[in-house]
């Protein structure tokens, strides 16, 4: 059976998404996440103090608000079409991840 992290690591590489939370947020971990595929449209992070009684801090994440709208940026989009088994795969992966103590999904 593969572990929780590296079904995280397979899943992130897979759809290309980048972990944008560098700094702790309990302790000595980084342990709140956010994972994006357009990091680039995003400020880096500002950690915050903790609310309430939690022990983990906050994350606060910031779209680029300077961002011009009339420049033209182009890109190459690449679609796949995934198999009925890498679905099943990506849905089993997904499930698996811990939210704190509780499954997200079963």
């Amino acid at each position: 059976m593969i572990s929780i992290l590296c079904r995280l690591v397979i899943l992130t590489k897979y759809l290309n998404l980048s972990q944008t939370v560098k700094e702790l947020t309990r302790n000595n971990n980084i342990l709140d996440k956010i994972f994006t595929n357009c990091s680039n449209f995003y400020a880096l992070p500002t950690i915050l103090a903790p609310v309430g009684k939690s022990d983990h801090d906050c994350v606060l994440v910031k779209p680029k608000c300077y961002y011009a709208y009339n420049k033209v940026e182009s890109r190459v989009v690449t679609k796949q079409n995934l198999s009925e088994q890498v679905l099943d795969n990506l849905a089993y992966a997904i499930n698996s991840i811990y939210h704190g103590r509780y499954v997200l999904y079963e």
